[in-house]
């Protein structure tokens, strides 16, 4: 959410210190503190002083920002759309800033509330920006138009050499998929890390090794004694020279909508030794009981029938290798399945010890035509973070579609070295796949997806390291094989 505005309003006036404020802020109550963060503030929402309210029209948007369009109350912060003529504009919103609310560099912020949804509308119901510099943005939720997930997005500095990384999931995936509905979004900002979810599934999780080239992570969110202010933006269309920006114009007949902001609060990162340690119960040992004595009873030996000899069942071969991979090369290993249906395959990817700052992109590919330019692909990321994340495709022509892609195991879930299982199922008009760690319970299919006739019966290994890879790899696989029809 990047926006440039032309006055500013201050809400209700000058800020003027209550007593209240002179007096000192009431203690926090201890149960307000969480494990490495200790609790700073309920931020209260009924409250204006500490927000200012924009005037004007962004570059990037068709609505004009009314201070009238935002209210504070018992309910939170709202700030209202309308198709309402203002200016050039066609519609008008508001946009919010709090810029005498201060969250700390490292800091967790938690908000609760709800935005409107459909073509047109672009509500942000939490963005961050430096109160200390120009330079910088963490978008804990937005969405474009009618799109069918919140994202979340950080960005460096803008201009000529902006860049930003996004993260997201879908709405059907969350406990309430109505995108109106009310919903929790956490950000929890640590040194080199920022993790974004909404209500407990991650979005967004990232650090210096994960942006790309140019984003100058440590210049934006590691500088010491950075501080940052909450903002709340709902901007409506695109901007009238750009009709095709992705969002839209709302659809004829739209009646308005609002952001509601229920809740904000914020906490800070506990200093070593702040916080009381973690004292766990005492283990007790259950009492020794000894058995009874049982005498074993008369045994008659039973009539012994002779076994039936069932046929050998014959096992489709199992390969293993290695792909000596170079950075931004990829390497490919054709399944010799013979006779089997390879519609259904499964592998195991080492991850190596010297993997470094690189990134792999191993793929299993399955119902493959004869020249492995078709069908249907599971795509394990890879990376010294011990995250996982999974995509599904379909492969037309060399050309990949991607289904559905999640991340499934969050960092620090395995270690170079360790192995990464991927299987993959075209089956019945369905496809599925999965990822987990090798000595792990294996989950149930983790993505599925409608899928067409199969392209062929062949099964493909692709080996790929991402081109900023610090050298090259040799990256073991083992267990490729098929599952029998």
């Amino acid at each position: 959410m990047r926006t440039s505005r032309r006055t500013s309003f201050a809400a209700l006036g000058a800020a003027v210190l209550t007593f209240s404020l002179l007096s000192g802020a009431p203690a926090l109550a201890a149960d307000e503190d969480l494990p490495g963060w200790t609790f700073q503030e309920d931020v209260d929402l009924s409250d204006s002083s500490r927000w200012t309210l924009e005037t004007g029209q962004a570059s990037n948007t068709s609505s004009y920002d009314l201070p009238s369009n935002v209210s504070f109350g018992s309910d939170g912060l709202t700030v209202v759309g309308a198709e309402e003529k203002r200016s050039s504009a066609a519609y008008t919103s508001g946009d919010a800033k709090g810029l005498d609310i201060t969250i700390p560099n490292y800091s967790r912020v938690e908000v609760v509330g709800s935005v409107p949804f459909g073509p047109g509308l672009w509500p942000a119901l939490m963005w961050l920006r430096p109160l200390d510099s120009a330079h910088g943005e963490i978008d804990l939720m937005e969405v474009f138009g009618d799109d069918a997930r919140p994202a979340a997005t950080i960005h460096n500095e803008y201009g000529s050499t902006h860049r930003s990384l996004q993260g997201s999931v879908r709405w059907e995936n969350l406990p309430n998929s109505d995108p109106t509905g009310v919903h929790t979004y956490v950000m929890e900002k640590t040194p080199n890390r920022i993790v974004i979810s909404v209500d407990g599934h991650v979005m967004l999780d990232a650090g210096p090794e994960d942006v790309r080239p140019g984003f100058d992570w440590n210049a934006i969110f590691e500088r010491p004694g950075a501080t940052w202010y909450p903002r709340v933006t709902l901007q409506i269309g695109c901007p009238p020279l750009d009709l095709l920006c992705g969002i839209g114009l709302p659809l004829t007949g739209w009646q308005g909508g609002a952001i509601n902001l229920q809740s904000l609060k914020i906490w800070r990162m506990a200093e070593p030794g702040e916080q009381p340690p973690v004292v766990e119960p005492p283990v007790v040992e259950p009492p020794v009981v000894e058995p009874p004595v049982v005498e074993p009873p008369v045994v008659v030996p039973p009539v012994v029938e002779p076994p039936v000899v069932e046929p050998p069942v014959v096992e489709n071969p199992v390969e293993a290798g290695t792909f000596a991979l170079w950075p931004g090369k990829e390497v490919r290993h054709e399944y010799d399945a013979g006779a089997a249906d390879g519609s259904e395959a499964q592998v195991a990817f080492t991850v190596p010890k010297n993997i470094g700052t690189g990134v792999m992109y191993h793929s299993l590919q399955v119902a493959s035509s004869d020249d492995g330019r078709s069908g249907y692909r599971a795509t394990v990321t890879l990376k010294a973070s011990g995250s996982i994340r999974l995509t599904l495709a379909s492969v037309t022509g060399n050309r990949s579609t991607v289904l559905e892609d999640v991340t499934v195991a969050k960092r620090g879930t395995y270690a170079p070295g360790d192995d990464v299982q991927v299987a993959i199922s075209v089956k019945d008009g369905t496809v599925s796949a999965k990822s987990w760690v090798a000595g792990a319970e294996e989950p149930d299919w983790q993505l599925t997806a409608d899928g067409a006739k199969p392209a062929g019966d062949g099964v493909l290994l692709l080996g790929y390291l991402s081109k900023r890879a610090p050298s090259a790899v040799m990256a073991p696989w083992s267990d490729l094989g098929v599952t029998a029809p």
